[in-house]
C-alpha cells in the first residue's frame, strides 16, 4: 500500500461487458465453433460515460472450459476500429489481465462488442450460461480511467423473447 498526499488526477475503473450469464445462453453439443456476440450498445455509452470518453488501458477476458476464442470490438459511427482485445486461443486455465499496448479511448455513442466462440465437440448436452466452471460466461472486464457513471453493461434475452425461441424450437423437432 501507497500513500500519497497528492490526489490523483483520475479515478480508475472496471467496466464489465458482455451476456448476463443466465440459462438462457445456450450453446448445442457437438459443435467445435460456435459464436455468441453480446453488446454494449451505444444508448449505454452515450449516457454512462463522461463527455471525453473512457480510455482503456488493460482487459481480462473470461469465459469458462468450452472458452475458445474471444475478442472485443470497438465500433464508432458504424465503423469497426481496431479490437480493443482478443485472444483466438483463450484457455479457462490460463486467464490474466492484458495490458494494451496503447490505450483504447471508448467515447459516449459508441458500441461495445463482446465476441465468445465456444467449442463443445467433447460435449453430449446442451452447455447452459451460469457460475460453474462447467456453464459458460462471455465478459470482459475493461480497466478504464476517468471512473464512468456506468459498472456494467450486459446483454440479455428477454424472458418473452427466450420463450419464444423455445416454442419456434420445439416445432422445428
Amino acid at each position: 500500500v501507497y500513500y500519497t498526499a497528492t490526489k490523483r488526477q483520475y479515478d480508475g475503473a472496471i467496466i464489465e461487458v458482455g451476456h448476463y450469464f443466465t440459462h438462457h445462453l445456450l450453446i448445442p453439443p457437438g459443435v467445435r465453433d460456435v459464436d455468441f456476440q453480446a453488446t454494449c450498445p451505444e444508448r449505454c455509452t452515450q449516457s454512462g460515460l463522461p463527455p471525453g470518453g473512457v480510455n482503456v488501458i488493460a482487459s481480462i477476458l473470461h469465459a469458462h472450459t468450452a472458452g475458445s476464442a474471444m475478442w472485443v470490438e470497438h465500433i464508432r459511427n458504424k465503423t469497426k476500429l481496431p479490437n480493443i482485445d482478443q485472444n483466438l486461443n483463450y484457455d479457462f486455465n490460463f486467464q490474466e489481465m492484458v495490458l494494451l499496448r496503447s490505450e483504447v479511448t471508448i467515447l459516449p455513442g459508441d458500441d461495445i462488442r463482446v465476441f465468445c466462440r465456444y467449442d463443445t465437440s467433447d460435449r453430449t448436452a446442451i452447455t447452459l450460461g451460469g457460475e460453474g466452471t462447467s456453464d459458460e460466461m462471455c465478459l470482459a472486464f475493461l480497466l478504464v480511467y476517468p471512473k464512468p457513471d456506468i459498472a456494467m453493461c450486459l446483454s440479455r434475452i428477454t424472458n418473452e423473447a427466450f420463450a419464444s425461441f423455445l416454442t419456434k424450437a420445439a416445432m422445428c423437432a
